[in-house]
């Protein structure tokens, strides 16, 4: 396989949105079918039961999200947080054009690094790593990449820090009312089929 292209090499002019998926599309599954690193990040396991992002988005969406929250002692881990988890539910109330987008998202997000020089699924690059090209994606002059980072990066942390687990950790002692939540009928149902291992 050829070395990949570093962004700056690639003609990015009037590249749209949906030629740029397909781009990187196509670089994801040439690569699948050659031998990439394997030397997995400590990310923890996304939840095994998803309505809407499939096993490896919720794999790509945890190790983003692991790069971004904070990792000092008394803060939960993306795991306890149940990022994936509510981001699933989240997406399952969600228009279908959101789902989609935030599917594309992390499927392009998996496979960028290959632009960069990395041999290797962002998922299966090191933490340091992950965080360097994050960073780089968030100042990126495409705004495709940079929107993909951006966002990805709030959705994550409007997640883990939405979650109780990492009040007490940021100083917040909850609602004033102090009443457990009271569950939507769709969130219910959301619940349900979880338990249930329904498929999307």
């Amino acid at each position: 396989m050829h070395a990949p292209h570093s962004p700056a090499s690639l003609n990015w002019h009037g590249l749209g949105r949906r030629r740029f998926l397909r781009l990187i599309s196509a670089l994801g599954t040439a690569s699948a079918t050659g031998p990439l690193l394997t030397a997995c990040s400590d990310t923890d396991a996304p939840p095994a039961r998803l309505l809407v992002l499939s096993a490896s988005q919720g794999v790509t969406m945890a190790a983003l999200a692991a790069a971004v929250v904070p990792t000092q002692k008394g803060f939960p881990t993306v795991g306890e947080a149940q990022v994936v988890q509510r981001l699933d539910e989240e997406l399952w109330l969600s228009d279908t054009s959101i789902q989609d987008d935030m599917r594309a998202a992390l499927d392009v997000a998996e496979w960028l690094p290959l632009l960069y020089g990395h041999f290797s699924r962002f998922s299966r690059l090191e933490r340091t790593a992950q965080q360097a090209l994050l960073q780089r994606w968030m100042e990126s002059g495409v705004e495709t990449i940079r929107a993909i980072g951006t966002n990805l990066k709030l959705v994550s942390h409007f997640m883990y820090f939405g979650h109780p687990s990492s009040w007490a950790a940021i100083g917040y002692d909850g609602p004033f009312q102090k009443r457990p939540p009271i569950l939507s009928e769709q969130r219910k149902a959301y619940a349900l089929r979880v338990q249930q291992g329904a498929g999307k």
